[in-house]
């Protein structure tokens, strides 16, 4: 099975303490929150970036992740400016996101980033 990178989403090092994870999940969801322009970018960020953390937080997951993942497990990492081939087939998927549901997503991150 392919698994993302979770250390690369957030910026880590593996041998991360939990506080250092904690801190780079804030500060990225922070700044993601800040530059993302594109509502469907910001929400899938996010979800990538509260599913690296979830796991490298929580010290059996981490385990676990990494006992099972080895270099060729794990996917590349694509770069956009690089990827110019495919520039037609990349479309705006729609998405039905309500203003309230946005408002309480981004207060969420707010509080949370309080601790």
């Amino acid at each position: 099975m392919i698994k993302k990178d979770y250390y690369k989403v957030l910026q880590i090092e593996t041998s991360a303490e939990t506080e250092q994870i904690h801190e780079a999940y804030k500060q990225l969801a922070k700044d993601y929150q800040q530059t993302q322009s594109n509502l469907s970018d910001f929400i899938f960020k996010m979800k990538e970036l509260n599913e690296a953390y979830l796991v490298l937080s929580n010290s059996e997951d981490r385990e676990e992740y990494d006992e099972t993942s080895d270099e060729n497990d794990i996917l590349p990492e694509i770069d956009k400016e690089e990827d110019t081939e495919d520039e037609d087939l990349e479309q705006e998927i729609p998405i039905e996101i309500d203003e309230n549901s946005v408002k309480q997503f981004r207060l969420k991150i707010e509080s949370f980033s309080a601790y």
